[in-house]
Parts: C-alpha cells; structure tokens; sequence
C-alpha cells in the first residue's frame, strides 16, 4: 500500500473532506427484497442466520432479541476468522436489520446500531472474507437514520458505535478502489456525527464530542473543543476537557483556565488536574485562576502580584490580561507591558495603540513609540548645530 494511502486509512481510514453531502436511500419493506443467497433456497434449507435475517426484515423484536444475545454477549472473548459462507450470511442479517429499523421502538433501533457495529467488526479478523465490502453501506444507512432519530438516546448511542469505529479496517490487503470506497464510507458518518456538536439535548452533544474529538487528526476533531464553552451544560463542557485533555494544540491553557471557575461540580478539579498534567505548578495554577476570576477587581489585583516576578514568566499573564473585556483591566496591563521589553510586548502595545476601543488606553499604549517616532531635526536646525555657553 502506497504512502499516500495509508495516509487516507491510517485515521480512520482517513475521511478525505471532498464529501459534499450525505443521504440515506432505503429499502424498507420491500417484499421482493432477497439477497443472492436466496437463489434456489427454500425455507426449509435456510441457515439459522439467514432465517433471523428474514425476522429483522419484518421488525420482529425476537429476532432482534436472538441476535442481540448473539454479538453483544462475550464481547470480550477472543473470535475466529469467518468464513465467505458465513460473511455472506451476516451481510443478509445487516441488510435485515436496515429493513426492519423503523419498525423498532428506541431502544430495539439502538440496539440494532450496536449490533451492525459488533458485526462489522468480525470483519476484522484475518483473513476477513470478500464480503466485507458489502457491510458497508447498510451499516452507513442503520447509522445515519439512528444520527437522525427524535430520540435522544438513539442518537447518542449512534454516536458512541461510529466514534469507536473511525480506525476501522478490514482483516485483509485492500485494493487501491476498496481503500477509496472505505475512505467515502468514514466520510458519509462523519458530516451528520458533526453536526451533532449543535444537538439541544445535551447527552447527544456529549456523545458528538466524544465521537468527533477521538478523530486523531486535528483538523477534524477541531469543531468539537468549542462545547468546553457550552453554556447550558456542565456535562457536555467535562466531557469535552476529558476528551482533548490531551491534545494541548486544541485545548489550549487559556480554555482550561477559564474552566477553573466554572460552577458545575467536577469541572474545576478536572481543569485543575489538566493544567498540573501540562506542567503548571501550584503557584502557576493559583495565578491562573485569579487571572481568569469573573470579577474583574481581582484581576486587576494580580497584576502588582505579577509585573516583578522572576520566578515565573509575567509577560505570558501580562499578555493574557492586556486581551480582557474590561478596560480598567486593560489599562492596568498597558502600564505594566510599557515597562518590559520584548518583540512580543512590542507587538501587543502596537495592537493596543492602534486598536483599543479605549482612546486612554490606545494613547498609554502608543507612549512606547512616542520617542522612536518623532521625526529627525530639520537641515539647518540648531539642533544638528548647538552652541557653547
């Protein structure tokens, strides 16, 4: 397999952004449905899973029950090869279970997600048959009707199944279309799981960042990290500390920070265990928290605290307030960013100078470059010529 597309798989099997769009065609209900291994096989000589495909076809709960008891129990046993029999058979169950989905109430469609996911990965196993192809687009038509259902639980569970499958491949050498066709496949679950991130129902929105934020590549697990502001949860902001903990390019010191005040219980002791994993000490953690305090005196406070320090870095906390909604935070910043003397504060003090909304903090700004603007003494001046007394 050539460089590039291990490049495409390696994620995730690595969604390429080119999808447009995605959408579900469905054969729901359709009688004369019947799969290739139909052909010349009556009733009486059906396999035990091709006769529990025929049962999900029409939504009965028993069916669903039997194969539920099937894939989900002793998940963690190990699990042979299946053969190109087999394989073909559980395609019949997928395509089964696609058919009979609406016909489920909640938690008999939440459970049918799961079982598709459970046996899309028996395809795993080496040597994965020829079939494995074609789990592929009744898992991705089961997965966007759950992304889309009225119940909350539903979705959620969806977005749990597709966040642990972004990694999937199958146990055998693809070819160069197999790959492409793989690669579109992660690309038609990833556009609807991303729009979950906006779910009203925080345990979705949860699941969303969840499922999003496990994509190793940052580009595309980035719209999930803006939920660790969400307002109208705490759950949906912890899960999202948790699930970029790790990933300092996203999850910046500054968004922890903020957290350490934030009144849902837990998040502060996780943002606070984040920032020590990130290499804050104590103090550092401590000034962190009086910079980001809600109220404003206190900010301004910190900053005598800090302007003299050499046991840590004042211009990083100085460079942070110069940035706070308040003015009388800003000003206090502006006057202890004049007297240090860096590229960085010099870059700050010019965007403050030039742009402050302040015109007493952009004119305490712009004294910094008074002396090396003015302009050089006319030809002539006495200046270039003094006299002596």
């Amino acid at each position: 397999m050539t460089g590039q597309r291990w490049t495409r798989l390696a994620i995730v099997g690595t969604l390429g952004l080119a999808v447009a769009g995605s959408g579900i065609f469905w054969f729901f209900g359709s009688a004369n449905r019947k799969g290739k291994l139909d052909q010349g096989v009556t009733k009486s000589t059906r396999s035990p899973l091709l006769t529990l495909a025929d049962g999900l076809r029409r939504g009965d709960p028993q069916s669903l029950k039997s194969l539920c008891q099937q894939v989900l129990a002793n998940v963690d046993k190990p699990k042979s090869a299946i053969s190109e029999t087999e394989g073909a058979e559980l395609v019949e169950v997928l395509e089964g279970l696609r058919a009979g989905f609406l016909k489920y109430p909640p938690i008999g469609r939440a459970s049918a997600v799961s079982a598709a996911t459970h046996i899309l990965d028996r395809f795993r196993i080496e040597p994965a048959p020829n079939s494995w192809l074609s789990t592929l687009k009744p898992i991705q038509d089961l997965v966007l009707a759950a992304l889309a259902d009225p119940q909350v639980d539903v979705r959620a569970s969806a977005l749990n199944e597709v966040g642990q499958h972004w990694g999937w491949l199958p146990g055998r050498t693809m070819t160069p279309v197999e790959e492409t066709q793989l690669a579109e496949w992660k690309d038609f679950l990833y556009i609807p799981a991303k729009r979950c991130l906006s779910d009203t129902e925080p345990k979705s929105r949860a699941a969303a960042v969840v499922c999003i934020g496990s994509l190793p590549i940052n580009a595309m697990a980035a719209p999930a990290v803006a939920n660790v502001d969400f307002p109208d949860s705490g759950g949906v902001r912890y899960k999202t500390l948790m699930t970029f903990a790790n990933r300092p390019t996203l999850l910046t010191i500054d968004m922890i920070l903020k957290r350490l005040h934030d009144p849902e219980p837990g998040v502060p002791e996780l943002a606070e265990l984040i920032l020590k994993g990130r290499g804050l000490n104590k103090e550092q953690i401590f000034l962190g928290r009086q910079i980001t305090n809600p109220h404003a005196d206190i900010r301004v406070s910190v900053i005598p605290l800090i302007k003299d320090r050499t046991d840590i870095d004042p211009e990083v906390w100085l460079l942070q307030l110069s940035h706070d909604p308040e003015a009388t935070v800003r000003a206090k910043a502006v006057e202890a960013l004049i007297e240090r003397d860096s590229p960085e504060v010099d870059r700050r003090l010019r965007e403050i100078a030039q742009g402050d909304d302040s015109p007493e903090i952009r004119a305490s700004a712009g004294k910094r470059f008074a002396k090396t603007t003015a302009l050089p003494p006319l030809p002539g001046s006495p200046s270039l010529n003094p006299k002596a007394n």
